[in-house]
């Protein structure tokens, strides 16, 4: 799936759009060069993931937004939000505060 942005390099259309890792990584690490943060970003963010999945549950959505997900070239970070089964996020409440949660 090709996305689309408009003339200040935001995301359109502006509302949820679904996309898979392939995708994701197709449209927002693919067209950069290896220079650009949105490798080093990108791999950060699969290593946070596999051990997202490792500790706390396989089954999660996420959303995804910022910077990272506009064309701009040199991104500082990624915004992310996990979505989890409130008994899951509740029998994990300490580590996901020690571990998966960034308070910057």
């Amino acid at each position: 799936m090709e996305l689309k942005f408009d003339i200040r390099g935001n995301l359109r259309p502006y509302e949820r759009i679904e996309v898979t890792l392939d995708e994701f990584k197709e449209n927002f690490v693919g067209p950069f060069e290896k220079t650009s943060s949105r490798h080093e970003i990108f791999e950060n963010y699969i290593r946070y993931v596999e051990e997202f999945k490792k500790e706390i549950t396989p089954k999660f959505k996420q959303w995804i937004d910022g910077s990272f997900v506009t064309n701009k070239v040199n991104p500082r970070d990624i915004d992310i939000v996990n979505i989890v089964d409130y008994e899951i996020a509740k029998e994990n409440y300490d580590l996901l505060r020690e571990k998966f949660l960034n308070k910057d």
